[in-house]
């Protein structure tokens, strides 16, 4: 499989940014680099960072919080593959993600992924309302691994016009349109 960094951005939200990290690890290939990256949290993030010892790991720490900004433009600049895939600090990889979004990129320049999130929020396109779970503590695991396979067979081939977390592109064309604007500096 053709390798990924998987750019993953925390501030302050240790619980979460583990819980993303080890979804990554648990369910896609090990050999995917993960560039991990603390923007000045004062959660003990950065010392959890310092003791992962993963040799496919890129671990950065900024020592105050600049901006979301400055994390995914940093982060994609100490990626090694060419392939980038950003995610939010509070997302659960499913196992086969890597193999789908690497299909996807066979026709795609720019792809974001289809997602499940609790109905506190808007109804959207690009995603299902879905409870899995009302805290992390709470997560229903293997419900959401069954709406996963559900759902990539109701949706296998389908494509929605949107942007949306996750999503993935390659280092070329991020690098060519700029990265994430510093418009967007402390927000998104």
């Amino acid at each position: 499989m053709t390798p990924i960094s998987f750019l993953l951005c925390n501030y302050n939200a240790l619980k979460y940014f583990r819980f993303c990290y080890e979804s990554l690890r648990r369910n896609l290939d090990s050999r995917h680099e993960i560039v991990l990256l603390d923007d000045g949290s004062s959660d003990g993030s950065a010392q959890w960072l310092h003791s992962l010892g993963d040799p496919h790991a890129v671990v950065h720490c900024s020592p105050e919080n600049v901006g979301i900004a400055y994390s995914y433009n940093t982060a994609a600049d100490l990626a090694s593959n060419e392939h980038i895939c950003v995610l939010h600090t509070d997302m659960y990889v499913p196992p086969g993600f890597d193999a789908a979004v690497m299909r996807g990129m066979e026709r795609f320049d720019f792809l974001a992924a289809y997602r499940a999130e609790p109905s506190v929020y808007p109804p959207s396109v690009d995603k299902a309302s879905a409870d899995f779970g009302e805290r992390l503590e709470d997560f229903n695991e293997a419900g959401f691994l069954a709406w996963n396979r559900e759902n990539e067979t109701r949706n296998a081939g389908r494509t929605f016009p949107a942007l949306f977390f996750p999503w993935m592109t390659t280092k070329t064309l991020f690098r060519r349109v700029g990265g994430v604007d510093l418009l967007f500096l402390k927000y998104m």
